[in-house]
């Protein structure tokens, strides 16, 4: 039997969520019921030490979690260098940057003290890097009237898929302070991506991430008919290039007011900002949940929560390339 203690997978866990992990567990179906940490951990523990649960198979759940859950995925097109497809072409281009290939995915790099390539792997299907830099959160401590400073790892991913030439520049948020100063010598989350943008640019070789076209996604994803997306609350351009704004518990598509707008001009309607969540019902089995995500027309954006797991971004992503 397998032993292994509290510290030993907090260590694995890290910074990811219990939600997450929970979601995790829900789908691999393995108990998941936890009310607190300290239950929550000795979940894990009793079911590492039952067998159902391995130390790998958790440790490449939190490597999941880490790589897709909370970011802002920025999707971007590119015409694919001949010398990226050719390995030995991009080894060398690796070598001219001081960087190498990796054979494989590897764990996280945690709480590194400057941004840090973790891993590059190449297949002749795409490229995927990773990287990960330590950023500083400030919580307030009333009694002390002062802050306390809480270091956290930032993991931040590019994947580029060969055939299609799709790139994903997927980012965490950046916290409070970090290295990124803007001219003023503060922490500025334009700068900290643009750091990221201009880094991965030059490992893939190329001289522009162009972005993804995602002009009319949004319109079709609230149009298409049966729902494939719930809408609580929606923000459009009218033809009159008004704004209005609607909002509800379940879905603004079914307020009769909303419906008289939508009736009178809803053909002039852009949006420019998507909140809502993606359905089951409508997803062929791909989706256990529904799904919860952001969408920015202007920078070609979309982002999902910290629990989100791969094959779920992976569903609204192709749903978003094919509408």
């Amino acid at each position: 039997m397998v032993t292994v203690s509290r510290d030993m997978l907090v260590d694995i866990v890290g910074q990811v969520s219990q939600p997450a992990l929970k979601q995790w567990l829900k789908i691999s179906e393995l108990p998941r019921t936890a009310t607190n940490t300290d239950e929550f951990y000795e979940l894990l523990k009793r079911n590492i030490e039952r067998g159902i649960l391995s130390l790998e198979a958790l440790r490449e759940a939190v490597l999941e979690i880490e790589e897709n859950g909370g970011k802002r995925i920025y999707l971007r097109k590119i015409e694919v260098p001949a010398r990226l497809k050719n390995r030995a072409d991009f080894v060398s281009h690796l070598h001219d940057l001081h960087l190498s290939l990796s054979e494989n995915i590897t764990a996280s790099i945690q709480m590194p003290p400057n941004p840090i390539i973790n891993y590059i792997v190449w297949t002749p299907q795409g490229l995927r890097i990773k990287a990960t830099e330590t950023n500083i959160d400030l919580e307030l401590d009333y009694e002390s009237r002062s802050f306390i400073e809480k270091k956290v790892t930032k993991y931040l991913i590019a994947l580029v898929d060969f055939n299609s030439g799709f790139v994903q520049i997927r980012l965490d948020p950046p916290g409070m302070l970090h290295s990124h100063k803007n001219s003023d010598d503060k922490s500025d989350p334009r700068v900290y991506e643009n750091f990221y943008f201009e880094w991965f640019k030059n490992i893939i070789g190329v001289d522009e991430l162009n972005r993804y076209d995602i002009n009319g996604v949004a319109e079709k994803i609230v149009n298409t008919q049966p729902r494939i997306f719930r809408l609580p609350t929606e923000l459009v351009r009218t033809g009159a290039n008004s704004k209005q704004r609607y909002s509800c518990r379940l879905d603004v598509r079914d307020d009769p007011a909303r419906q008289a707008a939508a009736q009178a001009d809803s053909q002039n309607w852009v949006y420019e900002y998507l909140r809502g969540y993606w359905i089951p019902e409508q997803s062929n089995g791909l989706l256990q949940r529904e799904l919860y995500m952001e969408l920015r027309r202007d920078i070609s954006m979309v982002h999902f929560l910290a629990d989100c797991l791969s094959d779920e971004v992976d569903y609204a992503l192709s749903r978003i390339r094919t509408l």
